[in-house]
C-alpha cells in the first residue's frame, strides 16, 4: 500500500503546482483515535520524534 500511496501522490503533483502547494502547507496534528481496524489486527501506532510509526502484532498472536 506504502508504494502505491507514494505513486498516487507523485501523480497529483506532476505538474500541478497547485497541488504541491496543498501538500507542502499540511501540518502534522497528532493521530486520530485508534481505528477499530488497527485493532482488530493488532497494529499500534505512536508518534516518536515528530514521525508516525506503525507497530506490527506481536509474533505470539
Amino acid at each position: 500500500i506504502q508504494q502505491w500511496s507514494v505513486l498516487a501522490i507523485h501523480n497529483i503533483c506532476k505538474d500541478n503546482n497547485e497541488n504541491k502547494g496543498i501538500l507542502a502547507g499540511l501540518k502534522f496534528e497528532g493521530l486520530a483515535e485508534e481505528s477499530d481496524m488497527l485493532k482488530k489486527y493488532g497494529i499500534k501506532a505512536e508518534v516518536k520524534d515528530n514521525k508516525i510509526i506503525v507497530k506490527p502484532p506481536p509474533e505470539n498472536e
